[in-house]
């Protein structure tokens, strides 16, 4: 039994003669219902329960309340896991959009790099002149070239 504690001594006793304690239910069936039990480690309880808020013959209205808010309860907690699951499926929606964009981010740069590449190889090619542009004869008849640099 999926239980919340609420830290509220009763008067009850369990069957170890110890103070029973206050919990919330939490199982499908009675979610949200108040009951009392053992205080000890759900090892070691004796097995004392006794329901909280059981209605009282007279006290009809009290119970349509408790009604309304388990109801209440319930359907929040539908809302809620509704919201949740939305959630979810937005967040796995939004990594799978991160991951393709990554993917064409990379692609992109790689592509740009190479285009980069291209164009310095190109503008190294067209500053260069022809080899004999840059050179000259000198005058002393030993066949030298004279090269200028840039």
């Amino acid at each position: 039994m999926s239980t919340s504690e609420i830290f509220e001594e009763s008067e009850l006793e369990c069957y170890c003669g110890l103070p029973a304690k206050l919990r919330t239910s939490q199982t499908p069936k009675n979610p949200f219902r108040l009951f009392y039990n053992c205080p000890k480690e759900i090892s070691q309880q004796c097995g004392f329960f006794h329901w909280a808020d059981e209605p009282e013959p007279s006290d009809d209205r009290h119970v349509e309340e408790l009604n309304l808010i388990r109801n209440v309860c319930l359907h929040l907690q539908d809302r809620l896991d509704e919201i949740e699951e939305e959630h979810d499926n937005e967040k796995a929606e939004w990594e799978r959009d991160k991951e393709e964009l990554t993917l064409q981010l990379v692609t992109l740069q790689s592509q740009l790099d190479d285009i980069q590449h291209r164009i310095r190889m190109a503008n190294e090619s067209f500053s260069m002149p022809p080899l004999d542009a840059l050179s000259i004869r000198d005058d002393e008849g030993d066949d030298a070239l004279v090269i200028y640099t840039l």
